[in-house]
């Protein structure tokens, strides 16, 4: 007993010296694991830069209506028809912390016609091209960008009585939306937005004949792909 007794000092000792040096061989390898540049450190994510100006091209599909009031009748009708649309885009992005704003214009050719029977004779009202010229704000989210934007919209609108006559008029109004944008690779973003355009009311004349005065709407929803130009 008394053996043991003198030994269990050494042994003690030697115990937490063994602790130690385990504690200190942990501590190393946890400091290699979260600094060094290997598979298994954890990965910071990749923020993407919006700021600066772009380009790009969108499709989709609108949904117009046209409402007036005829002088021949004064009884207001809706005309409302689907169509494909196509756009040319352009606008340029500052990012501000964790928000984005920016500018944008766009022109929209599309073939929105509608065709209905009138006391005059068959009446026809169609929609062919717009643009827009809006601000858009918005919070980005690692690749993504959430947005709203909003501001001026200018419409074609043409109407004509057959056998009659024609007229068409540029009809401004506000235009409004949403939409969620990707970086995908390099300076391409790729996104889905939906608009909606409002336009005042104007007059349609037809020479001698009748007046009508009519406003439109239209909602779209389209696809785009914008490649953004600088570093």
């Amino acid at each position: 007993m008394a053996m043991s007794a003198r030994r269990l000092p050494g042994r003690l000792l030697l115990i937490v010296l063994l602790v130690l040096s385990a504690d200190a061989a942990s501590r190393r390898a946890l400091a290699q694991f979260t600094t060094s540049e290997g598979q298994f450190s954890p990965r910071v994510p990749i923020l993407t830069d919006w700021s600066g100006p772009y380009f790009g091209v969108a499709a989709g599909l609108s949904a117009a209506n046209v409402s007036g009031i005829s002088s021949l009748a004064s009884i207001t009708n809706t005309q409302s028809r689907n169509g494909v649309q196509g756009s040319v885009i352009a606008g340029a992005n500052l990012q501000l912390g964790p928000v984005v704003v920016g500018a944008e214009g766009d022109v929209t050719l599309q073939d929105i016609r509608s065709v209905r029977n009138e006391i005059a004779g068959v009446f026809t009202t169609k929609v062919d091209w717009s643009a827009t010229l809006r601000g858009r704000l918005g919070i980005p989210f690692g690749n993504f960008l959430a947005y709203g934007t909003a501001g001026l919209a200018l419409t074609n609108v043409g109407v004509s009585y057959q056998g009659i006559g024609n007229d068409s008029q540029l009809l401004k109004g506000w235009v409004a939306g949403v939409g969620l944008e990707a970086a995908i690779f390099g300076g391409w973003r790729l996104r889905g937005e939906y608009l909606f355009s409002q336009a005042d009311s104007n007059r349609f004349s037809f020479g001698s004949g009748p007046t009508y005065n009519a406003d439109s709407g239209t909602h779209t929803l389209r696809a785009a792909l914008v490649v953004r130009f600088g570093n």
